[in-house]
């Protein structure tokens, strides 16, 4: 009677360990850190082109470090950077007013731009690992008026200076650019 307690016993306590452990397992991959992949999914409909602008209302220059007008939102994860590997930062090709690639920029970083698809956000860098210009833009599905606020980031005096409000608006993708 007492070795059949006993095998009863062991057999529900090797069914609650399998069972808790399928349990964790489960939990382990429906874990908070899924969310944060979520949130740097890639939204299909903000590729393309934007014309950038500053808080009054032109187009931005080059007061705005680094920056350029046009940007074409890309697909491609931005290559060198430990961020990119988790698909967190993607290509941006900077444009001329004319749709031409601007210059290269200088410095650790090339211009990108990654999205928050759990707030509806993307943020365009200009930093190129010292300084540049940001822009964080509201980015509702079905809207080709991004609008949001810019900021640039200096390696030396305040750290960050506040440009104020901006917005991008969709323009065609010139053939070239």
């Amino acid at each position: 009677m007492k070795r059949t307690i006993r095998v009863t016993t062991v057999a529900v306590l090797l069914s609650a360990a399998a069972l808790t452990a399928i349990v964790g397992m489960a939990w382990w991959r429906s874990r908070p850190e899924q969310e944060a992949s979520l949130r740097r999914a890639l939204r299909g409909d903000l590729l393309g082109c934007y014309a950038l602008f500053g808080a009054d209302g032109r187009r931005i220059d080059t007061t705005y470090y680094n920056a350029s007008p046009i940007v074409r939102l890309d697909s491609a994860a931005l290559a060198g950077t430990i961020d990119s590997l988790a698909g967190m930062w993607r290509q941006l090709a900077a444009l001329d007013t004319l749709g031409m690639a601007r210059r290269t920029t200088r410095g650790m970083w090339a211009p990108s731009w990654s999205a928050d698809s759990l707030s509806d956000t993307i943020r365009v860098s200009f930093v190129n690992g010292f300084s540049g210009a940001e822009f964080v833009l509201a980015a509702p599905p079905g809207v080709d008026t991004l609008r949001g606020r810019a900021a640039e980031h200096w390696d030396f005096g305040p750290g960050t200076k506040r440009r104020g409000a901006a917005h991008a608006i969709r323009v065609p993708c010139p053939p070239w650019g």
